[in-house]
């Protein structure tokens, strides 16, 4: 989880970045969830600094919260997205049926009804 310095150098950007930054080290882990990954979790040190496994396992513990909390929120938008768009089809149904409604009035209207007794 530790940065190859030789292959970042090979991405100008942030090889002028770690530069102007100053930086000593650099982790990086994926934030996955349900073997999907939702994005990464970038850590840069300006001082040398070598974690141990605890400091590790903290890390993975935060990087699983936050994919947590990523998809929590991306199934909530999903959710109001899914609720407005049945909304907006209940709506447009109901318009629908009013127009039906109103044509089979006007076609009452039109036609005469013979009854027979």
């Amino acid at each position: 989880m530790e940065l190859d310095i030789n292959g970042a150098n090979t991405i100008p950007e942030f090889g002028e970045m770690w530069k102007q930054e100053n930086f000593a080290c650099y982790w990086c882990i994926p934030l996955r969830v349900k073997d999907e990954t939702k994005g990464a979790r970038k850590i840069f040190r300006r001082t040398n600094f070598t974690p141990d496994k605890e400091w590790f396992e903290f890390l993975e513990a935060l990087a699983g919260q936050a994919a947590i909390a990523i998809d929590r929120t991306q199934l909530f938008e999903n959710l109001q997205r899914a609720d407005l768009d049945l909304n907006l089809a209940y709506d447009a149904t109901l318009e629908v049926g009013r127009g039906q409604w109103i044509f089979v009035i006007m076609k009452l209207k039109v036609i005469p009804c013979e009854f027979q007794n």
